[in-house]
């Protein structure tokens, strides 16, 4: 009964197909003179922020893929559209094959599938996105029907039949334009289980597979010729890709592009505790959150040290990055909280993406509701979590804006427990100078108790010379609230993170919400400001137990504002002097 009701879905499915292949001929044709050859940083910033059409093209039962398998309703040029009027500007469709692959030698993709494939992604180019394509299950050991399995033993046979498909696909899109970009596979050799042995050896036949995969589309001319291909790792897994695992980038002498021509892909699900697990043991994410319902690791410092080490491998070599994944589940039944934790986790994920010349691409499976990483209501496409698109189109959305300077490579932040010393004397109290050449912006935590307080600082140099930023030192001012110890954390800094140092020190006298400052400094390596340039400095301290501070209390505290403003209640000084600000 289950086989003869599946029939039946996949007979309307191709029905469906059928009819709509009809419309997409009344879609004009893609004209390949169109093609804009865009660079890596035009096809970034072109890319912006992405979403997944997720469990749809690749969903499949035994084996047989077809669009409304795992419950989501038929793709409509409508829906896409609804994508696309809400500030994506990618989208990334994945799609399985399995079943409607012939047999050898010629493995002939089915050729109904092929057209609703072409178009779905007509629609996605007719609303004006850019599109990534995939073979997406085949490369599942868990689904009927996988066959890019790195571990098998039949290789030859697993590398003729990828060959095949990639010409097929690639015939097909020869003439679309640079809206549309091949993805070779995705989560490739995940039953390795994460043995360090097992990645090594699958590595072989991964880059294999992805010189196979390059070569051919190459081969199949017309705009594939220097078409963006994307290029995943075992499992789309960071550390393996930056690490001494085995990967290696494909070569490609075949492009006709004026320079290189290969993204790099992986996906991004840290911790996995908060971002997938089906329970309520990690429902908060961030440096406010409670500990007692975070992981215990994949925090803020970790996420900017992933991305980081992507940007050094990668993005500073001139090939672009796509997060082609991240996301996490909705857990608000069992915590309030979440959905707002989870819109930070997406914010957060965008402006470190951002940063570092990464295109992220969103998760959606089209399922609202508990453990869910639906955001839209594929039946009428309303939008189901408004917060987490926000969050996203702060970064991304039309009115935001990007970093003026490119994040040097740096180390990833290392947690320090620093001691309070006490100084020899106090600064006089003195109102903010007029005529200081430095000028100070400020984004602060705004919640009243958390267990780290957030600062980052934007520092212009407003005046016609050079400053030394290691003769620069910053002020910000706080009640202990108890004995313990504090540590400082840089995340990010334009400058590089080892150049960012940071202490606490007593005041001699206790003043009006303020026993203690942090003061953050700049060693030799962080150069000069010129006249006209600014830097960011993101910084946080928590105390060394990681109990939550009473940020009401602190003179610095800030507890309105999103964007950068001016503070006086942060302090700047200039060889010693005060330059910013009015002390407590």
């Amino acid at each position: 009964m289950k086989k003869r009701l599946f029939m039946i879905l996949l007979a309307v499915a191709v029905v469906l197909g059928s009819n709509g292949l009809t419309r997409a001929l009344q879609v004009p044709v893609v004209d390949a003179a169109s093609f804009e050859d865009l660079n890596q940083k035009q096809i970034v910033e072109a890319m912006g922020a992405g979403w997944n059409l997720g469990n749809a093209l690749e969903a499949t039962i035994d084996g047989n893929p077809s669009e409304t398998a795992w419950g989501n309703p038929v793709i409509t040029q409508s829906m896409v559209q609804a994508i696309a009027d809400a500030g994506f500007k990618s989208i990334r469709i994945p799609v399985s094959y399995l079943n409607h692959i012939g047999s050898a030698p010629n493995y002939t993709i089915n050729q109904a599938w092929l057209n609703r494939v072409k178009q779905v992604v007509d629609y996605a180019i007719n609303s004006g996105l850019y599109v990534i394509i995939n073979t997406h299950g085949d490369g599942f050991h868990t689904i009927t029907g996988g066959w890019i399995l790195p571990g098998n033993s039949d290789q030859a046979i697993i590398k003729a039949k990828f060959e095949k498909i990639w010409k097929q696909i690639a015939t097909t899109f020869a003439d679309y334009d640079e809206h549309l970009i091949f993805e070779s596979m995705n989560e490739v050799g995940a039953d390795a289980n994460y043995d360090d042995n097992l990645v090594k050896a699958y590595y072989k036949n991964i880059n294999a597979y992805n010189q196979i995969f390059v070569d051919t589309v190459r081969s199949t001319g017309g705009n594939n010729a220097k078409r963006w291909l994307l290029i995943p790792g075992w499992n789309t897994t960071i550390y393996t890709m930056v690490g001494n695992y085995g990967f290696t980038i494909p070569t490609d002498s075949k492009s006709t592009a004026s320079g290189k021509r290969i993204m790099i892909s992986a996906h991004y699900y840290s911790p996995w505790e908060f971002c997938g697990d089906q329970n309520y043991n990690a429902t908060q994410w961030g440096n406010n959150a409670n500990p007692s319902k975070a992981a215990s690791w994949g925090g803020e410092d970790f996420l900017v040290s992933e991305l980081q080490s992507m940007y050094n491998t990668f993005v500073s070599k001139g090939y672009p990055v796509v997060i082609g994944e991240y996301g996490s589940v909705d857990k608000s039944q069992g915590d309030a909280a979440n959905t707002s934790y989870r819109a930070y986790f997406a914010k957060r994920f965008s402006q470190v993406s951002k940063q570092y010349g990464i295109v992220p691409v969103i998760w959606d499976n089209g399922y609202n509701g508990n453990y869910g990483f639906g955001l839209f209501n594929r039946n009428n496409m309303s939008i189901t979590q408004p917060a987490i698109i926000n969050a996203i189109m702060e970064v991304y959305g039309p009115t935001s804006t990007t970093p003026t300077v490119t994040p040097f490579p740096t180390t990833s932040p290392t947690p320090t427990v620093i001691p309070t010393i006490t100084p020899t004397a106090t600064p006089t109290v003195t109102p903010t100078p007029t005529t200081s050449s430095l000028d100070v912006k400020f984004i602060g935590s705004t919640l009243a108790s958390a267990s780290s307080i957030v600062g980052k600082y934007k520092l212009t140099n407003n005046g016609n010379s050079s400053i030394a930023l290691s003769e620069v030192t910053l002020r910000y001012y706080f009640t202990k609230d108890d004995s313990q110890g504090q540590a400082f954390f840089c995340d990010w800094s334009h400058i590089g993170n080892q150049n960012v140092t940071g202490s606490f020190v007593a005041l001699n006298a206790a003043k009006q919400k303020a026993d203690t400052y942090l003061q953050i400094g700049f060693t030799s390596g962080a150069g000069s400001l010129a006249p006209g340039e600014s830097i960011e400095v993101h910084t946080r301290f928590s105390k060394s137990d990681w109990t939550n501070f009473d940020l009401t209390n602190d003179y610095s505290y800030k507890s309105s504002g999103t964007t950068y403003e001016g503070w006086n209640k942060v302090t700047a000084y200039l060889s010693g002097a005060l330059a910013y600000g009015i002390e407590p």
